[in-house]
């Protein structure tokens, strides 16, 4: 039976009749009209259809199969059931649509499969694996205003576990393959597939096509009912990660992005409509660096009138701008990229966290913007508008943004600010206007952080119009106005106020750190620079200072006015007045001067570096007064005004002129009286002449009528050098050459070759000749031929090439020269004496310059000391390739140095060695020329010279004999004979005994470190018994000089110039220091154009002081004694002197610029003031023991606190004389006088001292003293009688007590002549001696008293220990008890140990009591103990210590 039914099924009518059955019955079941061209049944195994045609309800086309071929698994007849196991479908072609009431056209099919009732003896048919080879699937959307078609081609997919359940089909896709035959592919697609009701998921999704993978994604897709729109009722649920999306293949479905092939990496969740679309945790990656996680919100996405809401919330973002400039623009044809501003590819990696919301057309950014750059904050309200602009407002701020970065200046640093804009950005022209208000707290610029900067202003594309104000410590100003670079030529209205400005601090002026400016500026002017400028810029007022000065800046204007294609600019100052009429371009005004030497210099090319315009105009500089220009900016440079300086410039025909003069100019080295400048074309040539008048260097050489003349055309230069000076010896001369200019064919080397002429010139009336020579200058260097200056038997030849070769050779020839004759020649002392003679060769000058000589000095002396007959020797030796030096100096028949030695060009290494036998220690003052001077003696030893030229080392030793030197700064000179140590860099001093000039001696000690006798290292010290330590005058120091003699310790420390002496000492007898309290004196204002011979050393030293660049400073703690003696001179004409002796400590001082600092107390012991009046009176004040002097720093501003008494005697008959008191008036003489002493109090400040007077009688009761009070009871009566005691000695007589009294007394003007004779004559005897001082007092008698004699005397004896003070006159008085003609006083101190703490005193004198008669004399002895102590205790114990002490001595 089987076999039969094989038969028949294999029977073509069986096979066409079944399967007509079967297509009925698909058609029954979908409702699709199904039609079948040819089947072939391998009987329950296979079935193949052929020509199978689907048509759709509209009879229309849907489904076209060419094969079909199932494979069948399972054939149950009985129970009416059909597995097929594979059912492939080949060259199908689907035809698919959408009617416009959004209806598929293979929906009913669907639907059909849906139902699962079962009729009776109906075949369950079911099939699980699907495959489609070449199969094509076209789509027409109905739906649309036009109607869509989507042809794919080549498409192949393979569908497995295909099953349906109820409503919903589930099946895997294991493999989709597409080919549109155009652009796009899919190479894979897998999915699980299932569709239930309106919900389409698709569950582990993977697709890659040729530029895009998705991978492991979940897509949900429920599809609206009939009563939504698409749009509307379409929700998704689509979940992604790390999936590879191309815009290449986007642009297949997106047209507009053709042209795009971006990849990115996508991974996250979207969920929603289109009109309430969400992202979850989206991250999209491209690129290396570019990445960005955000959740978004987005509403209405459909709407055509643009009411979509978006919040875009950005958690992180970063990408770099050289990344996204990678990044292809839609378009078609060249491909475009996204560019931006070359600044911003260096702000590295970029990242942004924020926030978008709101609206495309008004929407608020929020967030932070962050870069290597900075980070920039905004908070933006944004609203795009049809017209294609942008309108925002909102805050922006930044913290420490790398401004300087994003501008590429180095000048510019960070900068933060925080403000609000409101204003309009133009997408088409790229421009942006609007307001801006906030404040830049910090922005760095020029290595300065500026602070507090005001903004408040409209900012209109180029263009500022408002306020700014800076706050900053060092930088303050006001600017208003506006600045507008919008038009082709930029316009400037503003008024800037600056209050001020600290150069230094805002790092604007590294000459002057403590510069400061401030001004007042109106500017309204338009123009891109100088040449197009119109309007003015002037200040109103202004100041600049530094530390040299003040300068007024106001009254400063810059003006110009054009006229046609002419502009006329101006400037006008105090200082000069500049001004410019005619047309100018000031970048092409150095071209102009090129080409106008161009016409004079043809071979040399011109080339304009840039584009050529005409200049042509005349100048003018007006230079009214240039003094305060110079004292603030030059201070050492001074230019003799007013002068003119005028000219043209005409660059079409190559016209350059320059004249004019300058008075006189003065530096430090030099000074130039009466310059003349004339440059301008004549005929066919260019003449120049530059001539000075006068010139006078620093070092005395002076020049009268220097002229350079010079003639150019046709590359040919003719110079002619002559200068003239009168005096009686000649100094004058003419120079002559001719020089060829010319550049190189192809190449741009100018070569110049001179050629000189025969010249001669006079110095100090020697005649001295330039024989023909020729030379020539180019890049390759300097080529001489036979230039030779000769005078008399002296000649000098200079030959040969200096060049970047190690061949090049210069040579020098030196022939019977005498060193002495240049003190003649320079018109200044020179310290060298000899004869000249040899060669010196130089060879490769810009290498290792190799020196070659032979040279002999005979009979060369130093500061007129003998050094000898020196040769200096140097030769190449080639087999050892170094330079073999010898060296000797022959004194007489000895030979007091011979050095040999070699120097290593490669290595630069030195070795020479060297022996002293008696050499002068003279020559020391060539390499040690600071702080120490006058070298002498001789030196003997053996010397080791080694190292290199950059770093010299010596080691031995040399033994000085009578050797010495002055230390400069203190003007001590010591000697010493000993041996001074040399080991590498260092000079070292062992213990070495050091003489004063009086025999005191010091034991030095230490080193000093050089560096090739430069920045020596000084680390000396001296401790002695008794030393001279300073010894300076007047000269040295005006205001502190004088002799210090003291014991004690002295170091020398410092480097270079840099010297400092300190330490500590007690004055010793002999010390004398003097203290100049005298008002300087002013110099008037020279002229320095008056000029008078430069013999005049004072002239010559007021025109170029010398300039003090040392920087010695002081440091002593010194430990005054009595021994000492201190003068303080308020007028050393008239010997106005406080002379004192005491004791203190006190701290000296002085820095590098001769300020001196003192410090500490002084009490006085002793001492005397000479009271002066104009020379004539002189009287002699002692200093009250127990003054004091304190010194605070300043020695001049001391404050002090001293009693000057002047004794003497004087009769109280002048006082008074007629007074009602009847007893004094019987007591007392006219012709009985009795001691009285005037005193000055001096306090308050030394150099400005309050003074007051006193007057006491040591020798009257108290009765008496009480009763001649009365008449000094006021300052003006005090005045009165000080002043009448000191220069007539006697009392004043008040006016209502003369009468009678002047009728006894015509004497008085015998008297005073007496007095200021007598006066006069002990100050002359007091000279005799500076141990003795001596007065003489003479008063001539009148009818009442007879003549009147006195002579006093004092004097310190044995070193100060005994003091002796006396006076000795005739007794004149008749109511004395003193039978005796004479009378005297006198007191004895004697020191009976050395510091004066014991003392005994022994004393005679007259008893002078008014009203009592008493005994003529008193006298007196005694001793005295002084002693400073704290307690009881102490004061035994100082006790103890002085006879202990005594008891061992």
């Amino acid at each position: 039976m089987l076999t039969g039914a094989y038969c028949a099924l294999q029977s073509s009518r069986v096979q066409t009749y079944l399967t007509q059955r079967l297509a009925n019955r698909i058609s029954e079941k979908t409702g699709a009209k199904i039609s079948i061209g040819k089947v072939d049944i391998a009987f329950f195994r296979k079935v193949i259809l052929e020509d199978v045609l689907v048509e759709d309800q509209q009879a229309d086309t849907m489904l076209f199969v060419h094969s079909v071929s199932a494979q069948i698994d399972t054939l149950k007849f009985r129970k009416q059931r059909l597995a097929l196991e594979q059912l492939t479908f080949e060259g199908t072609t689907f035809h698919s649509s959408r009617d416009s009431l959004n209806n598929f056209n293979f929906s009913f099919v669907i639907d059909s499969l849906k139902k699962q009732e079962k009729k009776p003896n109906e075949w369950l048919i079911s099939c699980n694996n699907f495959d489609f080879l070449k199969a094509a699937v076209v789509f027409i959307d109905y739906n649309q205003q036009e109607p869509h078609v989507l042809n794919i081609e080549d498409f192949q997919v393979s569908v497995t576990d295909f099953f349906l359940q109820k409503d919903s089909a589930f099946l895997r896709v294991d493999q989709v393959r597409l080919n549109d035959g155009k652009e796009f592919r899919i190479e894979d697609f897998n999915t699980a597939f299932s569709f239930s009701g309106r919900k389409i998921r698709m569950d582990d999704l993977n697709l890659k096509t040729t530029f895009s993978e998705i991978t492991q994604s979940d897509l949900l897709v429920e599809l609206p009912d009939s009563s939504q729109s698409f749009a509307e009722g379409t929700y998704l649920d689509f979940q992604f990660s790390h999936s590879q999306i191309s815009f290449y293949d986007v642009a297949m479905l997106v047209p507009s992005l053709r042209g795009m092939d971006q990849v990115i990496d996508c991974s996250g969740q979207i969920v929603g409509t289109l009109n309430d679309l969400r992202g979850k945790n989206l991250e999209l990656a491209t690129g290396n660096y570019t990445y960005a996680m955000m959740d978004f919100y987005a509403n209405d996405l459909t709407s055509t009138k643009n009411n979509m809401y978006l919040f875009l919330d950005l958690k992180q973002s970063r990408t770099s701008f050289d990344e996204l400039s990678r990044i292809k623009l839609p378009g078609k044809g060249r491909a475009k990229f996204l560019s931006f501003p070359q600044e911003l590819y260096d702000a590295g990696l970029v990242t942004y966290r924020g926030n978008f919301t709101g609206f495309l057309t008004d929407f608020v950014a929020y967030g932070t913007l962050t870069s290597e750059m900075g980070k920039i904050s905004t908070d933006l309200s944004v609203v795009p508008d049809e017209r294609k602009r942008i309108t925002y407002k909102g805050k922006v701020a930044t913290q420490d943004f790398r401004l300087g970065e994003l501008m590429k200046s180095e000048h510019v640093g960070n900068i933060s600010f925080n403000g609000q804009v409101d204003g309009v950005f133009e997408i088409q022209n790229r421009s942006g206007a609007g307001k801006f208000k906030g404040m830049i707290t910090e922005v760095e610029m020029n290595d300065y952080l500026y602070e507090n900067i005001r903004l408040d202003g409209i900012l209109d594309n180029r263009m500022f119009d408002g306020l700014v104000v800076m706050n900053d410590s060092n930088l303050q100003f006001d600017f208003l106005g506006k600045l507008n670079f919008n038009p082709e030529v930029p316009v400037f209205d503003f008024r800037l106020d600056l209050k001020k400005a600290l150069l230094g601090k805002l790092n604007l002026s590294s000459k002057f750190p403590k510069s400061e400016l401030s001004f007042l500026m109106n500017a309204n002017f338009s123009g891109s620079g100088i040449d197009n400028m119109s309007g003015a810029i002037r200040v109103e007022n202004g100041t600049y200072k530094n530390r040299n000065g003040e300068l007024d800046l106001g009254g400063m204007q810059l003006q110009s006015i054009s006229s046609g294609l002419n502009n006329y600019l101006t400037f006008s100052s105090n200082f000069l007045d500049f001004e410019i009429n005619g047309r100018f371009y000031a970048q092409s005004v150095q071209d102009a001067f090129e080409k106008s030497m161009y016409r004079y210099f043809p071979s040399i090319e011109y080339d304009p570096s840039v584009e050529e315009k005409m200049n042509k105009f005349g100048y003018q500089i007006d230079v009214k007064s240039l003094d305060e220009l110079t004292a603030v900016f030059l201070p050492n440079v001074k230019i003799e005004t007013p002068f003119l300086l005028y000219g043209q410039v005409n660059s079409e025909q190559s016209v350059f002129e320059l004249k004019g003069s300058i008075p006189g100019i003065q530096t430090e080295d030099m000074m130039i009286r009466n310059v003349f400048i004339g440059n301008n074309p004549a005929d066919n040539m260019y003449v120049s002449r530059l001539r000075f008048g006068e010139i006078l260097m620093k070092n005395g050489i002076k020049m009268d009528d220097l002229t350079f003349d010079s003639e150019i055309s046709d590359n040919t230069i003719n110079t002619r050098i002559a200068w003239e000076n009168g005096g009686d010896k000649k100094y004058s001369g003419e120079v002559l050459s001719s020089s060829v200019i010319y550049q190189e064919p192809g190449s741009s080397n100018i070569r110049a070759e001179i050629e000189g002429l025969p010249s001669r010139f006079f110095v100090a009336d020697s005649l001295w000749q330039i024989t023909p020579f020729t030379a020539t200058i180019d890049s390759g260097g300097i080529q001489i031929n036979n230039f030779k200056v000769q005078g008399g038997d002296q000649q000098i030849l200079l030959d040969g090439t200096i060049a970047k070769n190690d061949s090049s050779l210069m040579m020098v020839l030196f022939d019977n020269i005498a060193l002495g004759n240049f003190g003649a020649y320079l018109q200044k002392e020179v310290p060298v004496t000899g004869t000249l003679n040899g060669s010196v060769q130089l060879q490769d000058f810009y290498g290792n310059r190799f020196v070659h000589s032979d040279i002999t000095v005979d009979k060369f002396s130093f500061r007129d000391q003998r050094v000898g007959d020196v040769s200096i020797f140097n030769q190449w030796d080639q087999n050892e390739q170094v330079v073999k030096t010898e060296m000797k100096i022959e004194n007489g028949k000895r030979q007091s140095l011979f050095a040999t030695g070699s120097f290593n060009p490669d290595t630069r290494e030195l070795l020479y060695n060297a022996d002293f036998d008696h050499l002068s220690l003279v020559v020391l003052e060539t390499v040690i020329r600071n702080s120490f001077s006058n070298f002498h003696g001789d030196g003997t030893g053996k010397l080791k010279i080694h190292g290199t030229p950059d770093g010299i080392l010596m080691t031995g030793a040399i033994e000085g004999l009578n050797a010495g030197f002055t230390i400069d700064y203190t003007q001590v000179s010591y000697n010493f004979s000993d041996s001074v140590y040399f080991k590498g860099d260092t000079i070292l001093f062992d213990k070495i005994r050091v003489n004063d000039l009086t025999g005191n001696y010091a034991t030095f000690d230490g080193t000093i470190v050089h560096s090739n006798f430069q920045n020596m290292k000084y680390n000396l010290s001296a401790t002695t018994p008794r030393l001279t330590a300073i010894n300076t005058t007047a000269r040295n120091n005006s205001q502190f000089y004088g002799q210090v003699i003291a014991s004690g310790r002295i170091d020398i420390t410092g480097m270079g110039k840099q010297v400092k002496l300190s330490g500590s000492g007690t004055t010793l007898l002999g010390t004398n220091v003097n203290i100049s309290l005298e008002g300087e004196s002013e110099l008037e204002r020279y002229d320095f154009i008056q000029f008078v011979s430069t013999a005049d050393t004072v002239r010559q030293q007021f025109l170029f002081p010398k300039a003090d660049d040392g920087d010695f400073s002081l440091d002593l703690t010194i430990r005054a004694t009595p021994e000492a003696r201190a003068q303080l001179i308020y007028n050393s004409q008239i010997g106005d002197v406080i002379r004192a002796q005491g004791e203190g400590v006190l701290r000296f001082g002085m820095n590098k610029d001769g300020d001196i600092t003192l410090s500490g107390n002084y009490t006085v012991e002793r001492g005397d003031y000479l009271f002066t009046l104009q020379n004539v009176i002189n009287k002699r004040f002692t200093i009250e023991q127990g003054g004091t002097i304190t010194w605070a720093g300043d020695p001049y501003n001391a404050i002090i606190d001293i009693n000057a008494v002047y004794k003497l005697k004087a009769s109280l008959y002048d006082l008074l004389v007629d007074t009602y008191n009847s007893v004094v008036a019987d007591n007392i003489s006219q012709s009985q006088r009795i001691p009285v002493e005037c005193k000055i109090l001096l306090t308050d400040e030394l150099s400005n001292p309050n003074i007051d007077f006193e007057i006491e009688f040591p020798t009257v009761g108290d009765r008496m003293v009480e009763l001649v009070k009365q008449f000094l009871d006021t300052p003006e009566e005090m005045n009165k009688q000080i002043l009448s005691l000191v220069v007539l000695g006697k009392f004043y007589t008040p006016e209502y007590l003369r009468g009678t009294y002047e009728a006894q007394n015509p004497n008085l003007i015998g008297t005073t002549a007496s007095e200021l004779f007598s006066n006069q004559l002990s100050n002359w005897l007091s000279q005799i001696s500076s141990n003795v001082d001596i007065g003489l007092n003479y008063r001539p008698g009148n009818q009442i008293t007879n003549d009147e004699i006195e002579l006093a005397l004092s004097t310190q004896m044995f070193n100060d220990r005994v003091t002796i003070n006396g006076n000795i006159g005739n007794n004149n008085d008749p109511n004395s008890g003193n039978n005796s003609q004479l009378v005297g006083d006198f007191d004895v101190n004697v020191k009976l140990i050395s510091n004066g703490k014991i003392r005994l005193k022994a004393y005679n004198r007259a008893n002078n009591n008014l009203i009592y008669e008493t005994a003529p004399y008193t006298q007196g002895v005694g001793f005295t103990y002084t002693e400073e102590y704290n307690t009881f205790k102490d004061l035994l114990q100082k006790m103890k210590a002085i006879f202990t002490r005594k008891n061992r001595e």
